[in-house]
């Protein structure tokens, strides 16, 4: 399971964390430069501990952009080229997602 660091950091307030946890590896993908990476690895290491976690922490570049805000560019027909591969923009367009 992919997700940014905001949603990383409030993972064992989602609904039933555990179950999650026991079907996914969890992936954190950096989304702001300015995060607080001491506050990262301890969240990572209670997940790790509270509920047997395997999390894995990406080093990846940074966009910063919002899931809200690529889903109304895609509404929009802006051009979504460089924040998503184009297979990947091609589904969405193909499937109707977001549109």
């Amino acid at each position: 399971l992919l997700c940014g660091t905001a949603m990383f950091l409030a993972f064992d307030e989602w609904h039933l964390p555990q179950v999650i946890f026991d079907l996914a590896t969890v992936c954190c993908v950096r989304r702001e430069q300015n995060e607080d990476e001491r506050e990262i690895q301890e969240k990572k290491q209670e997940y790790e501990r509270k509920y047997g976690a395997e999390i894995l922490l990406i080093d990846a570049p940074v966009f910063e952009i919002s899931s809200s805000e690529l889903r109304g560019k895609l509404q929009s027909g802006e051009d979504v080229a460089g924040l998503l591969p184009a297979c990947v923009e091609q589904y969405i367009r193909d499937k109707g997602l977001y549109i």
